[in-house]
C-alpha cells in the first residue's frame, strides 16, 4: 500500500497530543423534568430505541447511528434529524458526550454514549448495559477504537451469517492465550477475526504482544467452539497506509523471531492467513470479506 500527501486522514484517527473532552449541557439536566416528558409522550418510544442502539454500540455518532437505523428499515428523514434527537437526550442526561481536541485541531463529530438518567431507563426494561460512565475517561485510542469498529462493521454488514462484537478468546491449556479483538463475523462459509489497532505512545510495543498472544490462540483454541471455521482470516485495520505497513513489519518481526521458541513450546506453528485494510477501506459498504 503506496501511501502520498493527498491520503484523507481517517476522523477515528488519533491525532498528536489528542484529548477526548467530556462535554456537558448548558443547564443541568432534573430527573423531574425527564418524569414528566416521558409521562406525558415528549420523550416517547423512538428516543427509547435510540438509546438502546447508543447503548448496543458502546459510543456511536450520529451519523453511524443514522446509517444503522436506515440500514435497520426505520423511516429516518435525514443525519440532522437523528443529530437533533441525540442533542435533546445529551441535554435530557439520558446520553453523554464527548469530543476530539488536538494539536491540530477540533474534531469535527461527536460520540454519544449511554448518560446517568439513560441507565436507569435500560435497566428498567431489562436491557443490559455495554459500558458505565468511566468509558468517557478512557483514552482517545480507546474511544476512536469503538467507533473505527462500529464503521467497519456498517460496511460489511450486509450478507453476514455471524456476528459478534468483542469476543474473547482464550486457551485454558496456554498461559496468556487469551485475546478481545473488535469483531468476529462468518459469511459465505468463511471466518474472520477482526482487530481494529489504534496508534497511542507505544502502540508498536502493545500490538507486538497482541500478536504475540494471537499466535497462541490461533494455536490452542477450536474456533469451531465460537461458531467460527477451523482457522479464521485475522483482519488487522490500521489508520492509514503507513500504519498499516508498521503493522505489517510487527507481524513480520513476530513470525520469524518467534518461531523457534513455539515449535518449541506448541511442537509445530500454525499458519495464520492475515488480510491488512485501513480506515479508508471502510467509508461505503464494502465487500471485503465477502
Amino acid at each position: 500500500m503506496e501511501h502520498t500527501s493527498e491520503e484523507k486522514q481517517s476522523p477515528f484517527a488519533v491525532r498528536p497530543n489528542e484529548r477526548a473532552i467530556i462535554n456537558h449541557p448548558k443547564h443541568k439536566p432534573k430527573q423531574g423534568i425527564l418524569t414528566y416528558n416521558i409521562e406525558n409522550g415528549i420523550f416517547n418510544e423512538e428516543h427509547f430505541m435510540y438509546l438502546k442502539r447508543v447503548n448496543e454500540y458502546r459510543f456511536i455518532t450520529s451519523k453511524q447511528l443514522y446509517e444503522v437505523l436506515l440500514y435497520e428499515g426505520y423511516s429516518v428523514k435525514s443525519q440532522q434529524k437523528v443529530a437533533d434527537k441525540l442533542e435533546y437526550m445529551f441535554n435530557s442526561g439520558v446520553l453523554r458526550r464527548v469530543n476530539f481536541e488536538s494539536d491540530v485541531g477540533e474534531g469535527k463529530f461527536k460520540a454519544y454514549a449511554v448518560g446517568s438518567f439513560g441507565t436507569p431507563l435500560l435497566k428498567a426494561r431489562s436491557v443490559r448495559l455495554t459500558s458505565s460512565p468511566a468509558d468517557l475517561a478512557l483514552l482517545p485510542n480507546k474511544i476512536k477504537r469503538v467507533l473505527a469498529t462500529n464503521q467497519v462493521f456498517i460496511s460489511v454488514r450486509e450478507g453476514l451469517d455471524a456476528l459478534c462484537f468483542y469476543p474473547l478468546f482464550k486457551s485454558d491449556e496456554v498461559s496468556h492465550a487469551i485475546v478481545k479483538p473488535s469483531l468476529s463475523l462468518k459469511c459465505n462459509d468463511k471466518s474472520y477475526i477482526v482487530d481494529v489497532v489504534r496508534t497511542f505512545d507505544g502502540w508498536e510495543a502493545d500490538f507486538k504482544w497482541k500478536f504475540e498472544r494471537y499466535r497462541k490462540v490461533y494455536k490452542s483454541i477450536d474456533f469451531k467452539k465460537h461458531d467460527l471455521t477451523s482457522s479464521p482470516t485475522l483482519v488487522l485495520v490500521g489508520e492509514n497506509s503507513d500504519h498499516v505497513k508498521g503493522l505489517e513489519v510487527i507481524v513480520n518481526d513476530v513470525m520469524s523471531s518467534k518461531m523457534s521458541f513455539l515449535k518449541e513450546l506448541f511442537g509445530g506453528d500454525k499458519h495464520i492467513d492475515i488480510k491488512y485494510y485501513k480506515d479508508s477501506d471502510f467509508r461505503y459498504v464494502s465487500d471485503c470479506f465477502k
